[in-house]
């Protein structure tokens, strides 16, 4: 029990020690006043731990929103390095090969030159054996040109007659398949105008064929008249 009452006595000694900060004199004020006081603080205290709460649930839901942004962020990048490491082994193996390929081609030009009896530019660098192969074909080309300004041999002489004639006889044909149809265009427009004269002369003859009835019938009439009017005129 004394030590209750010392914690009692504790908690009356805090009380007003928080009344004389608050700037009220404990021994001045009604009961009613004291409690009213008291319960104000309380109050205060409430809204106060509702506020903390608040607080600290939207710093955990924006910890937890950041955790997982920073989760998605790092399997990002972990992907993007996986990915990136998948490209570089690509790219590894591609210089590899090429450097595989680029090898065997230069082993095949140095067995080449061996063949061929060049060891000293078969044992040369790669450059060197390069700088080689284009003199090389450099001499070739001269000697190609050279060849081709020499008088032609028989054969091309031949060969070449030929293709004169040949060419000739395709030009001589082209020409006469011209003619051709140049003549069927003509010809096309002449059975034309003809279809045109044929049936103009059909309508000629229905007309002829229609008019000389008529013709006929009044030649018969006119002399018929004529007789008629001459009796006429004796009887006068």
């Amino acid at each position: 029990m004394d030590g209750d009452d010392s914690v009692i006595e504790d908690e009356w000694v805090g009380l007003r020690r928080r009344f004389t900060i608050e700037g009220l004199e404990w021994e001045t004020l009604e009961p009613s006043s004291q409690t009213l006081h008291v319960w104000r603080w309380v109050v205060d205290a409430e809204a106060n731990l509702k506020t903390a709460r608040h607080i600290n649930d939207k710093l955990r839901r924006q910890h937890d929103e950041e955790k997982v942004e920073l989760d998605e962020y790092t399997q990002h990048i972990r992907a993007r390095c996986e990915e990136r490491v998948k490209e570089l082994d690509d790219e590894v193996r591609n210089l590899r090969e090429d450097l595989e390929s680029l090898l065997a081609g230069t082993q095949a030009v140095t067995s080449l030159l061996l063949k061929e009896g060049l060891e000293d530019v078969a044992q040369s660098s790669l450059g060197e054996q390069i700088a080689y192969l284009l003199v090389e074909r450099l001499k070739m080309n001269e000697e190609l040109v050279a060849a081709r300004t020499n008088p032609v041999s028989s054969r091309e002489r031949e060969l070449t007659t030929q293709l004169i004639k040949a060419s000739t006889e395709l030009e001589l044909l082209k020409r006469t398949h011209q003619d051709v149809v140049c003549q069927m265009a003509e010809m096309s427009d002449r059975v034309t105008l003809l279809e045109k004269a044929s049936r103009q002369l059909e309508l000629d003859n229905e007309t002829l064929a229609y008019k000389t009835p008529i013709s006929d019938e009044e030649n018969h009439l006119a002399p018929a008249c004529g007789v008629t009017r001459s009796t006429d005129h004796q009887a006068l």
